[in-house]
């Protein structure tokens, strides 16, 4: 999943799913994982999802900020960042086949 989010995790071991919402305090005897989101413009058009956080503070926060996915995606084609379709669907199966064969 790509999608910007926290879980918290307390000293009980009590799990809970954070809102995502201004600046987050975080505390220093739990424990969190954070997700950021993503920029991809195949997963999410005109849309870029990041997140800041401050060590000193212990804080997050998480941005939403719009951008030219189209242009993205060609300047990332002309560099190179790109598989070609044949060459994306071989990487798959081949990624799928090696999982089995580890399990």
């Amino acid at each position: 999943m790509h999608e910007q989010k926290v879980v918290e995790v307390s000293e009980d071991g009590t799990v809970r799913d954070l809102p995502v919402e201004g600046v987050m305090r975080l505390h220093a005897d739990r424990d969190y994982f954070v997700n950021p989101g993503s920029v991809d413009a195949s997963r999410k058009h005109e849309l870029a999802e990041f997140a800041l956080f401050d060590s000193g503070a212990l804080t997050v926060e998480f941005f939403r900020v719009p951008y030219d996915d189209a242009l993205t995606e060609t300047k990332a084609a002309a560099g190179g960042y790109r598989m070609h379709p044949w060459r994306h669907l071989f990487y798959s199966v081949e990624r799928r086949i090696l999982a089995k064969l580890r399990f």
